[in-house]
């Protein structure tokens, strides 16, 4: 009794998406904590220069000179 070829072949494919799903999945506990971190938020000057750049860069979009959000205060 042997086993066919088709079925060997089916086996691998099989065996070979678990092995990826187990990955997947252990990458995604294991990783978590790394991607859920906040990125750093860019310095005003840094701010500033790139708002300077794209006025530059476009000239017929207008570029506002507000302040970032994150500086701005609610007047309610």
């Amino acid at each position: 009794m042997s086993v066919s070829d088709g079925l060997v072949v089916f086996l691998c494919i099989v065996v070979a998406g678990i092995v990826v799903a187990g990955a997947a999945a252990l990458h995604r506990v294991v990783a978590n904590h790394e991607f859920t971190e906040e990125l750093p938020q860019p310095s005003n000057a840094q701010q500033s220069y790139m708002r300077v750049v794209r006025s530059r860069k476009w000239p017929l979009f207008h570029v506002d000179e507000r302040l970032p959000p994150s500086t701005m205060t609610s007047s309610v």
